[in-house]
């Protein structure tokens, strides 16, 4: 047996296996895998915070041509038009040069083009937010306890982790009010143009520094219009914390609760604008449906998948 015939085995295992690794995706993941939507449609009727810009350009689906198209040999169907909509509208990606405390000489931040597609796809590390904070008007915000909590039962989160805050939000999606957690989203504060009166749980700020510092991660996420809590001053908030690191991050998830806590795998790929703060992705998640799930991350998945390789490694070696 040749070099390359043994060689050619070992990365064919790897791929048929790859979309049981954390972060990647092989040739092959698509014809045996369910994919989960998580991606919200944009149109005029998204929920959205009621601040002046928002309200001053909504989302817009203008058609330029629409129709049959006469005059040419073979008449046919055209529909051509074109779109417009804030950068953080819908299921969006905030790129790291989104919100930060202070830019520092020299200091670059990714802009939206330039996130890395390898930290938009990792392990779905899904932590929920305690259950009486949860479908209710809360300003709760995740603490390091409750991280380690999450851990003891589900392992160690890791640098191939996409972080995600599971607060419940997402039942309220079709009612603006209950999803940004006010009866007066008009009201806004002068000082920052948002409404003053929101409430939706999130992830706290000692505990996303505690994340970044002790165990990392790709990204961070919310099935909320926010990864920081509705009573957050952007200015001290988690935002800084995670888009400082140069991470990205989700808002506004679609269907997280469908989502285990560990073994699904997140792919978001954002719109890929020049210089942009952030934009729309279409989010999908595999590996999501019961633990039978042939794409779910396992530990015993992941073993065997470690043996086969292990095994085909020592073969190449022999014959080296």
């Amino acid at each position: 047996m040749s070099r390359a015939v043994v060689l050619t085995a070992v990365l064919l295992v790897g791929a048929s296996a790859a979309p049981l690794q954390p972060g990647t995706i092989s040739q092959t993941w698509w014809r045996h895998c369910e994919l989960l939507d998580m991606t919200y449609s944009l149109s005029n009727e998204t929920t959205t915070v009621p601040i002046k810009n928002y309200i001053k350009y909504p989302f817009e689906l203008t058609p330029l041509t629409k129709g049959m198209v006469p005059g040419v040999p073979n008449d046919y169907y055209l529909h051509v038009g074109k779109f417009c909509s804030m950068e953080h509208f819908g299921t969006h990606l905030d790129a790291p040069n989104h919100v930060l405390r202070t830019l520092k000489e020299g200091q670059e931040m990714f802009t939206l083009e330039k996130v890395p597609l390898t930290d938009v796809i990792g392990e779905a590390c899904v932590i929920d937010v305690p259950e009486e904070h949860k479908y209710v008007r809360s300003n709760y915000k995740l603490t390091i306890d409750d991280i380690k909590k999450w851990e003891e039962i589900n392992g160690l989160l890791h640098e191939d982790c996409i972080v995600i805050i599971r607060t419940g939000q997402e039942r309220f999606w079709d009612n603006q009010n209950d999803f940004l957690g006010t009866d007066t989203p008009e009201q806004l504060d002068p000082k920052t143009g948002f409404p003053n009166t929101m409430a939706w749980p999130g992830l706290g700020v000692e505990a996303a520094e505690w994340i970044l510092a002790n165990r990392g991660l790709k990204a961070i996420g919310a099935d909320s219009i926010s990864f920081d809590a509705g009573d957050v001053s952007l200015s001290q908030s988690v935002h800084t914390v995670i888009l400082g690191a140069n991470k990205p991050g989700f808002e506004n998830l679609a269907l997280v609760s469908k989502l285990p806590a560990r073994g699904a795998t997140l792919i978001g790929l954002p719109i890929k604008n020049k210089g942009g703060s952030g934009g729309p992705v279409r989010v999908m998640a595999y590996g999501w449906n019961g633990p039978n799930d042939p794409c779910r991350m396992t530990d015993g998945a992941k073993a065997a998948i470690g043996s086969i390789v292990l095994f085909l490694t020592s073969i190449v070696m022999t014959f080296l």
